[in-house]
Order: structure tokens, then sequence, then C-alpha cells
């Protein structure tokens, strides 16, 4: 996959944002839904990365069994994992793109979270 490719399945979730949240760092991209991200990447980053939001149950056994998946970068470890996109298998790496979405749609206020969810 690409960033691209990545930016096209995140922005097809209901109610996705992309910012750039720090001024400090103008190429890191997020995507964000509720006004919390899900995902991350630096734009200019070699080899180009993504961070996603985890199930802390299933993080150990995607580092394990995975490759092209580490522990998150900068991030809370126990919640976040480090995708190296261009090894990352594209159905394997929507999937957990969905699952980050979700992850963060589940923890919102119930009235917002209703409008995030697929009908």
């Amino acid at each position: 996959m690409t960033l691209d490719e990545i930016d096209a399945v995140c922005c097809g979730f209901v109610g996705c944002e992309v910012r750039y949240p720090f001024e400090s760092a103008p190429d890191l991209r997020a995507w964000c839904i509720g006004g919390k991200m899900f995902a991350w990447s630096a734009t200019e980053s070699t080899p180009p990365t993504i961070q996603l939001k985890a199930d802390p149950e299933m993080i150990p056994f995607l580092i394990a069994n995975y490759t092209w998946i580490s522990p998150g970068y900068h991030m809370n470890k126990r919640h976040w994992i480090t995708a190296r996109i261009a090894e990352a298998e594209a159905s394997l790496l929507t999937g957990l793109l969905e699952d980050a979405h979700m992850l963060v749609v589940n923890k919102l206020p119930r009235a917002e979270r209703m409008r995030f969810l697929p009908d």
C-alpha cells in the first residue's frame, strides 16, 4: 500500500478528518475521528510507516507473527503499533485501520459515537 491508498481507506470512514496537528512537525499527518487520532504517519519518513491504535490483547500476537509490525514508535506501546507500509499485507493493514478507527469510535460518548457507526 501507499500513503495515498491508506489515506483513501481512512477518509472512507464516516467522519474521518485528516489533520496536521503539530506545527513543529508539518509532515505528520493524523487521521482522526471525533477529534481523536486513530492513526498517523510522518509523510517524509523513510521507510514509510504508519502508527495505528490497536487492541492491547492483539499487539503481542501481531508483533510476533508479522515482521512488518513493531511496537508503536513514540507512542504508548500497550495501545499502538507501527507498520512498515511497503512490506504490509494490504488486506491486513486495511483491517488494522478499520480496527483502529473502531477502537476510537467505541471510546467516544454515546451521542457522538452513534454519528460515526456504519448504518
